[in-house]
This record gives C-alpha cells, sequence and structure tokens, in this order.
C-alpha cells in the first residue's frame, strides 16, 4: 500500500514543563513504582525533547525484578511525523510495502523528501530483521502476527525519519514497536469507547450510517492517518481508546473505533471521507 503526504509546519515545538511531568507520574502511579533514576531520566528526556506524556509521545514500562528489572522509556511513531512537520523542512513522504511473508522477502520502504535537499532519502526495513518474538517460543509476538506489513511499516517510518532528521531527532527514544515493549492485556473496549466519544444525547439513536465494509488492513492504515493527522483534536482519552484499539483490538473493534472517530471528528466539523 502506498501513501503520499505532504503537509506544511504548523507550530513549533512547544516546550514540557516538569510540573506536567510529575503530574502524569503522579497520575498514572508511576511516581510510586520508578526508581529516583528511571523517574530522572523520564523527566530529562521528556523535557529535552518537549515531549508531552498526557498526549501519549512518551511513556515508559517497567519490567523484572532487582538485577533483572529494565525501565524501556519509549515514544509512538506519529511524534516523528508530526515534529518533522513542525520543523518545516518536510516536503512529503511514501511508505511501499513489496514482497510477502512467505518467502520471508516482506519488507517497508520509506522515502522522504526534505526541502532543503535536491534528492530524496530512502530507507527500507526488513520484516526478518524487525519483527519481534516470544522470548519464550520464538514466534512472532500478537500484534506482528497479526498485521505483520502494518508492524514493518511503523517501524520503517520511524527509522526513516530518525535517520533522515538526524540533528532534530538524535537521542530521542526510541518507538514502543522497535524496543518490543508489550502491549497492554487484550479487553473488550468497545462500550468503554462508545460512553468515551459518543455524546449522551446519541446513546440512544440508532446508527443509520452505512456499514463500513472496508478490509479491516486498511481500516487499521486509515485509523492511524487520523490519529496522525488529527493528534491534536483526538487528544486524551479517545486518542487512548483509538491507540488501543490499534494495538490489542479485534477487527471488528477496530472497525468500530475508525467509525467513531470519524463520527467525533465530524462532531468538531471536520470532515473525514472513508
Amino acid at each position: 500500500m502506498n501513501e503520499i503526504i505532504k503537509k506544511e509546519p504548523t507550530e513549533i515545538i512547544t516546550p514540557v514543563d516538569e510540573k506536567t511531568i510529575m503530574e502524569y507520574l503522579d497520575t498514572t502511579g508511576l511516581t510510586k513504582s520508578l526508581l529516583s533514576k528511571e523517574k530522572a531520566m523520564f523527566v530529562n528526556m521528556a523535557r529535552l525533547y518537549g515531549l508531552n506524556p498526557f498526549k501519549r509521545e512518551i511513556y515508559c514500562t517497567v519490567y523484572g525484578e532487582g538485577q533483572y528489572r529494565q525501565c524501556s522509556i519509549v515514544t509512538g511513531y506519529e511524534v516523528y511525523l508530526k515534529r518533522a512537520e513542525r520543523i518545516g523542512k518536510l516536503d512529503g513522504w511514501q511508505a511501499q510495502i513489496t514482497g510477502n511473508l512467505q518467502d520471508g522477502t516482506l519488507a517497508a520502504t520509506v522515502t522522504i523528501w526534505r526541502k532543503d535537499w535536491t534528492h530524496p532519502f530512502t530507507h527500507t526495513a526488513f520484516y526478518t530483521e524487525c519483527v519481534q518474538t516470544s522470548k519464550k517460543t520464538g514466534e512472532p509476538n500478537a500484534i506482528w502476527r497479526k498485521m505483520p506489513s502494518f508492524m514493518v511499516r511503523k517501524v520503517a517510518i520511524a527509522q526513516a525519519f530518525r535517520l533522515c532528521f538526524s540533528d532534530e531527532f538524535g537521542g530521542m527514544p526510541y518507538t514502543n514497536d522497535e524496543m518490543g515493549v508489550d502491549a497492554p492485556k487484550e479487553r473488550d473496549i468497545t462500550h468503554e469507547a462508545s460512553a468515551t466519544i459518543v455524546p449522551d444525547d446519541a446513546a440512544e439513536t440508532p446508527n443509520t450510517e452505512a456499514k463500513n465494509d472496508t478490509p479491516a488492513a486498511d481500516v487499521v492504515i486509515q485509523l492511524e492517518m487520523l490519529l496522525t493527522k488529527y493528534g491534536n483534536q483526538l487528544s486524551g482519552k479517545p486518542y487512548e481508546l483509538a491507540e488501543e484499539a490499534l494495538r490489542t483490538g479485534s477487527d471488528a473493534e477496530v472497525i468500530a473505533m475508525y467509525d467513531r472517530v470519524v463520527s467525533y471528528l465530524k462532531r468538531k466539523g471536520i470532515q473525514v471521507g472513508k
């Protein structure tokens, strides 16, 4: 699947103060669960790169105990896209999937055009080199089994933008897809999503819209693009639920979430074509 996206810069990078970061750590309970050095690392990383944890631009996960304890600080690949746009040097980009999983040739190639470069930058990520596997079985993780093309594409985008904008993104956290951070445990989020991004006065209104018959794999891409393009309008719980649906939801839940996000944006005066 190909897509070419061109945008003009919208705003400069906004600094994040320590108070906001500490409020996030307190709200999520991480203040008590993180060691002093882990908390300091998280705070410094967020402040240095202006990453707002409340917008899911940075978060951390802790594994293990004692000498096996590991704290992973990660970001989402959409952060790279937004930052590249705000810098003002991005002149478009394209992501292309090639090969197939069966013969081990599945790969994603990202081409980025910069306004200050005469030639495009191209980067390819291969599924065999970036797939995240279970330490116990050696098999691909659930999300990689379910959507291999989608996942290798996400990794390729993050790597490409980090390399193409090395001066701006050098030292920023890697994405969860690259770090192999486990997704949250699966649960049914359909009703929770309805209560969150559907207004009370619409709760009893029958759904008269046509059923979304778009293949689930395409809806995944479309929903990801909505989160990337309208992240500010969807910040908070709607964004988190949509992101969780992408990571852990069934095909039906992803499609339902896409429809809800489209309806949510429509109520905000933003028309999204299906």
